[in-house]
């Protein structure tokens, strides 16, 4: 669960730091894009906790 956290925080955080870069773009567009890329790596991947609707 950590490790899930942290990966997700550090994804948080350079969505942040790319929309200065491109401030054109929405920050919304620019973190779906950063859960992409998380998503494609398998490593990462498979850190991640599933998500349960239920709580």
């Amino acid at each position: 669960m950590l490790v899930s956290t942290i990966v997700l925080m550090v994804a948080a955080v350079l969505s942040s730091i790319i929309s200065s870069f491109f401030p054109h773009f929405s920050i919304n567009y620019i973190s779906i894009f950063v859960g992409l890329i998380i998503g494609l790596v398998p490593f990462l991947n498979g850190r991640i906790l599933p998500f349960h609707t239920e709580v």
